[in-house]
C-alpha cells in the first residue's frame, strides 16, 4: 500500500508517491524523488508516458511502485485512474475537481471579494493524501514496462567505448507496439501511435518532443564551418558563448568532458581507426611520439564525454572516453584534431540535418587575440570516416590553454543544461551493464535479452 499526495493548482492535478529505494543501485542512489512533467526539464533518468488526460512519471533507478502523474483532464483520466491507483484514489481526485469547480463558482459570484479568493487559493493548495491499491496491478507493470522501453529507445548508452552493445531497433520497436497494445486503456497521444514506420530500421527518427526543445543552440552560420581543414572563429552576438564544453581535466557541464592529458601514452606517430568495432582502447585518439597524424608536433592531448542531449541517438557513441582531441603545432599554426568514436549501431547515410558539429574554444596569447579578453572560438561539421566521426581546425598560434571541445547537433536539444549532468550519465551506464549481467529482478525487454545473449567482442 502507497501513500498518494494530490494536490491542485492552476487547474492541474498532481499525484506523487513517495520517493523510493531498492535494486541494486540503491546503495549508491539513496531515496530518489519521485519526477513529474512539471520539473524544470526532466533528468536523463526519468521514464514518461502520455496517457489519458495527462501524463504519468517514474525514475529509473527509485524502483518506484506507483508512478507521479500530472493530469490536465481529471475528468477524461477517470478512465484509468481507478486501475492504476485504486478507488480511493480516484474518487480523491474526483473530489478535488468538484471541490475545486464549486470554490470557482462561489469566487465568480463573490468577484472582488480578498477573503473569498483567498479561500479558493487555499482550496486550489488543499492537499489529500489517500491510499493507493491498484485494481490492475498487469497494467501498472506493462505502463512501467512501455515508459521504460520508450527510454531505452532514447537513452540506452550502447557504447563501444564502455562494452555496452546496442539495442535491436526492430525487436525494441515490436515490444513497444505490444505493449502499446496491452495498455491502450490509459493512452492517448504520442504514446498511442506505432513506434516505427513499418519496415524502418534506422534509430535516427526523433522521439516524440525531441527536437522541439526550446532554448537550443542553432548552428551559427557565421562561424566559416567546414572550409578545408582549418574554420574561421564563431561570432556569438548578444551574449557569452554556450560553455557546456570539455575542459582539460574538468567534468564540467556535459559536453566532451576532457580530462588531464597522458602524456605517457605513446603509439608509433599514426592514429588508426579499426575497420571493425573492436576494444575500446583501439579508438583513442593517441598519436603518440613527437608527431600528429597530419605531421607537426603534439603540443595538448585529451578525452572525455559529451551531452547526450545534443545528439540525437544511434549517431555518437556515449561512452564516458568517446571523444578525443589532439592540438599539433607547425610553424605559425596550430591544428586541433577531434574524433568522436560512432554509435555501435550507426548506418552509413546520417540525414544532412542531424550531422554532429564540433566547437573548439580556445584562450590565445594576448598577441594573436582579437581583443585581449576574447577568446577564440571555431566550429565545424564532422566527417563519418570508418567507425569514428572526425574533424579538425585550424587556430592561430599556440593557445595558452587546453581547448574545450563541444560537440552538438545544431538545433537538437537545450543550449544550457539543467545541472551537470556527468554522474547521472556514469549511472546510466552501470545500469545498463547490470540490466544486461546480473539478475536484476526486472524482466529484460525482448531487445536486452537478445543483447544480453549476443556473443559480441566489446
Amino acid at each position: 500500500m502507497t501513500t498518494i499526495r494530490i494536490q491542485r493548482a492552476a487547474g492541474i492535478v498532481t499525484l506523487v508517491p513517495p520517493g523510493a529505494t531498492g535494486g541494486q543501485l540503491s546503495a549508491t542512489t539513496g531515496a530518489q524523488p519521485a519526477p513529474t512533467v512539471l520539473d524544470d526539464m526532466p533528468d536523463l533518468d526519468v521514464l514518461v508516458l502520455e496517457v489519458i488526460g495527462g501524463h504519468l512519471s517514474w525514475n529509473l533507478f527509485a524502483g518506484q511502485p506507483l508512478p507521479a502523474a500530472v493530469l490536465d483532464d481529471p475528468e477524461s483520466a477517470q478512465d484509468w485512474l481507478w486501475a492504476v491507483y485504486g478507488e480511493d484514489v480516484a474518487l480523491a481526485v474526483a473530489d478535488t475537481a468538484l471541490a475545486h469547480a464549486h470554490a470557482d463558482a462561489d469566487a465568480e459570484a463573490t468577484l472582488g471579494d480578498a477573503d473569498a479568493s483567498a479561500d479558493v487559493d487555499a482550496d486550489a493548495m488543499r492537499h489529500h493524501m489517500p491510499s493507493a491499491v491498484p485494481a490492475r496491478p498487469e497494467l501498472v507493470n506493462a505502463l512501467h514496462r512501455l515508459a521504460y522501453a520508450h527510454w531505452a529507445a532514447r537513452w540506452w548508452p550502447a557504447s563501444t567505448v564502455d562494452g555496452i552493445p546496442a539495442l535491436d531497433p526492430d525487436l525494441l520497436a515490436a515490444e513497444i507496439t505490444e505493449l502499446t497494445d496491452a495498455c491502450d486503456t490509459a493512452l492517448d497521444g504520442a504514446d498511442a501511435e506505432p513506434f516505427a514506420r513499418p519496415g524502418s530500421s534506422t534509430r535516427f527518427d526523433l522521439p516524440p518532443g525531441f527536437g522541439t526543445i526550446t532554448g537550443h543552440e542553432p548552428l551559427d552560420t557565421g562561424s566559416g564551418a567546414d572550409q578545408g581543414r582549418g574554420a574561421v572563429p564563431s561570432e556569438h552576438p548578444g551574449g557569452a558563448p554556450n560553455r557546456e564544453t570539455a575542459r582539460d581535466g574538468d567534468h564540467g557541464p556535459s559536453e566532451s568532458t576532457s580530462r588531464t592529458p597522458d602524456h605517457e601514452t605513446a603509439r608509433d606517430g599514426t592514429h588508426e581507426l579499426s575497420e571493425t568495432l573492436g576494444r575500446a582502447d583501439d579508438y583513442a585518439l593517441a598519436a603518440g611520439g613527437a608527431t600528429s597524424m597530419g605531421g607537426g608536433l603534439i603540443i595538448a592531448r585529451g578525452s572525455g564525454e559529451w551531452d547526450w542531449r545534443r545528439c540525437p541517438p544511434g549517431i555518437l557513441d556515449p561512452g564516458e572516453n568517446a571523444v578525443s582531441w589532439q592540438v599539433a603545432r607547425t610553424a605559425e599554426t596550430s591544428t586541433v584534431q577531434v574524433s568522436v568514436v560512432a554509435a555501435p549501431d550507426c548506418r552509413r547515410g546520417v540525414p544532412e540535418h542531424l550531422r554532429p558539429y564540433m566547437r573548439v574554444r580556445t584562450a590565445q596569447p594576448a598577441r594573436t587575440r582579437p581583443s585581449p579578453s576574447d577568446d577564440v572560438e571555431f566550429t565545424t561539421p564532422l566527417h563519418l570516416r570508418g567507425d569514428a566521426w572526425t574533424g579538425s581546425v585550424q587556430i592561430p598560434g599556440p593557445p595558452e590553454t587546453s581547448p574545450e571541445v563541444t560537440i552538438f547537433v545544431p538545433g537538437v536539444g537545450p543550449a544550457n543544461p539543467p545541472h551537470e549532468e556527468s554522474e547521472v550519465r556514469a549511472r546510466i551506464r552501470r545500469f545498463a551493464r547490470l540490466r544486461l549481467t546480473e539478475l536484476t529482478g526486472d524482466s529484460l525487454l525482448t531487445a536486452e535479452a537478445a543483447a544480453a545473449g549476443a556473443d559480441e567482442d566489446f
